[in-house]
């Protein structure tokens, strides 16, 4: 995963794993990343669950080693994999790991809107196991995901909207990491592809399904600064 999105131009950091602490391969969810002054800022995230608990001070020390400059923590439970950021507006996911209140903290930190989602389903877990947005705007999102209120709240949010069967979504296909006109995906999904390359995307596929029987695929490797 690391060589195609070098091949696609994007600049890597690689953190090292945490000793004791197995979910810690999905970085995303630690640190939310802004730039900010032309230098990357991290908000270190609160994990909902114990079993987390100790990651984001490791984190902290790695981001602040690479130079990266670590804000405080999030007061309220706030995970990375529950935050999709587009550029007028940051998507909060709510319900099974982070908590509507953290809203503020991060539209602070981010320097936009906030819009709150509620997920119902406890397959979608995370946020971007059920929602995508690419750069143009496009939204892609996984209807059974959410409850009625935010499903219409996320309709209105933009024009071109694209609902993607559950099916799908619970195959992470929704996971990526978009860098250019490329889509690097963890799972091989034609249908979600085939959205792709209508809006001139060209989808990569790299085998990540070990990390997706662990419960996470490509977002959740990548911690990205917007």
């Amino acid at each position: 995963m690391v060589r195609q999105l070098r091949a696609a131009g994007a600049a890597i950091i690689e953190l090292p794993f945490v000793h004791g602490c197995f979910d810690s391969v999905f970085v995303k969810d630690t640190a939310i990343l802004a730039r900010k002054r032309q230098r990357v800022h991290a908000l270190m995230a609160q994990p909902r669950h114990e079993q987390r608990a100790a990651e984001p001070a490791h984190r902290a020390l790695h981001l602040a080693q690479r130079g990266i400059s670590v804000e405080d923590i999030s007061e309220h439970p706030l995970e990375g994999g529950d935050v999709v950021q587009m550029s007028d507006v940051a998507l909060l996911g709510t319900g099974f790991r982070s908590a509507p209140e953290a809203a503020t903290r991060l539209g602070r930190f981010l320097g936009k809107p906030v819009l709150t989602l509620e997920l119902v389903d406890p397959h979608f877990y995370h946020l971007d196991t059920a929602l995508a947005a690419l750069s143009d705007g496009t939204v892609l999102a996984c209807r059974e995901a959410f409850s009625a209120k935010s499903w219409q709240r996320l309709k209105g949010l933009r024009n071109d909207f694209v609902e993607v069967p559950r099916a799908e979504a619970m195959r992470f296909a929704l996971n990526w990491v978009e860098v250019g006109k490329r889509v690097v995906c963890g799972t091989r999904s034609e249908p979600v592809f085939e959205l792709l390359r209508k809006r001139g995307r060209t989808p990569v596929h790299v085998d990540l399904s070990e990390f997706v029987k662990a419960g996470g695929s490509a977002a959740c490797l990548t911690a990205r600064a917007a």
